[in-house]
């Protein structure tokens, strides 16, 4: 059986940022969170109750874990050493946001066994974080990269945001540069995006708050991408780049479609279908409430399940290759979909090579970097 991955979400924030929608609740008394990690046990046994594959990798996501006790996580690590099979090597990652006791943090997780960590710095301009409503400076950013190399971490990712308000592409490059004076060999960068409810989408429909034009950022993701290659943070997916062998071995399982195991709250899990003809894709409750319910009442804690083959399967196989560097081979696709999936996806991408947006060879295809800028038109092309 060959290897999963385990994400396991920690929720808990002390504050909600304005542009986030993720699943996340407010720290609040120590009574939840303690029921929530309770639940937690509950349903890990429960997974691996049902011999899964051993597991080659462990994401704990939030939320914010950093916010949450160490000893909780310390815990939580050890029972998953318990119950699941996982392998020597392990990529075991944690999400730090810095300052709120970020440095004990590291040390404290670190030495349970934690050697990868994924630190959400998202701009190195203290105007910006002020701008997104981020509780930590830059000085914090700098104070954690040093806790984990006091740790002896090494393997660190650092996360940054493009398209902000004010920004342009000076201050994109001015971050990657300060990404790559930290040394760390991974840096992950997205786009903002912004959900209608949340509340710094209700600041730019007011007019109080200005969104750069698409024009600008645009060229603030060419610049991401020119700079992080001069450094040599190869990009490898779509908002990731990193140093050779540095790569999100997680991450990379998602974008394979290989089996990933799910806990907590709203936390979605995958494993392929009996004969490889699709997958199912399940999705944990998303409601706090709900969730510690269904687990105390002896649930599973799922609140959606779906199996997803035939076109959809080919439509999101595809969509996901399409978003690495080495895009989607022929002999792989002929291999999992068919030869009618070779020509099928030849005359997809027929218009966008003509744009430069896809570039393909007799091994197959891989998006440009202005591909990957318009990639949701691609996508979208895959699922008519």
């Amino acid at each position: 059986m060959p290897p999963a991955g385990l994400y396991i979400h920690l929720p808990f924030c002390r504050s909600r940022c304005g542009y986030c929608d993720f699943t996340v609740v407010s720290l609040g008394d120590g009574g939840r969170v303690d029921a929530y990690f309770d639940a937690l046990h509950l349903q890990l046994r429960r997974l691996a109750a049902d011999p899964p594959a051993p597991v080659a990798t462990l994401y704990l996501g939030g939320g914010t874990p950093s916010a949450v006790a160490p000893a909780h996580l310390c815990r939580l690590l050890d029972e998953v050493r318990t119950l699941f099979d996982v392998v020597p090597d392990a990529e075991l990652t944690v999400e730090v946001n810095p300052g709120d006791g970020a440095t004990a943090f590291v040390r404290e997780v670190a030495a349970a066994g934690v050697n990868r960590l994924s630190i959400g710095a998202q701009s190195f301009s203290d105007v910006e974080l002020t701008r997104l409503g981020r509780r930590h400076t830059v000085a914090e950013i700098y104070r954690t990269v040093e806790a984990a190399a006091a740790a002896r971490i090494d393997n660190i990712s650092l996360d940054l945001m493009v398209g902000l308000p004010g920004q342009d592409a000076a201050q994109v490059a001015a971050n990657v540069a300060a990404v790559v004076a930290t040394g760390a060999p991974h840096l992950s960068a997205y786009l903002l995006h912004l959900e209608e409810s949340v509340p710094m989408a209700r600041r730019v429909r007011a007019g109080r708050l200005t969104l750069p034009p698409e024009a600008s950022v645009a060229e603030q993701y060419r610049t991401l991408h020119r700079c992080a290659a001069e450094a040599g943070l190869a990009a490898y997916e779509i908002s990731n780049f990193a140093r050779p062998g540095a790569a999100s071995r997680h991450n990379l399982g998602y974008w394979r479609c290989d089996p990933c195991l799910a806990a907590g709250l709203g936390a979605h899990g995958m494993r392929w279908l009996a004969g490889g003809d699709g997958w199912e894709r399940w999705a944990n409750e998303s409601d706090l409430d709900r969730f510690l319910a269904a687990i105390a009442g002896g649930a599973d804690g799922v609140a959606t399940r779906e199996t997803i083959t035939g076109p959809t399967a080919l439509g999101e196989w595809t969509m996901l290759r399409l978003r690495l560097a080495a895009g989607v081979g022929r002999a792989a696709l002929a291999a999992g979909h068919g030869d009618g999936a070779v020509a099928w996806l030849e005359e997809r991408l027929a218009p966008y090579r003509e744009r430069g947006w896809v570039v393909e060879s007799d091994a197959g295809w891989r998006l440009t970097v202005d591909g990957w800028l318009f990639s949701d038109t691609v996508f979208c092309d895959l699922f008519e």
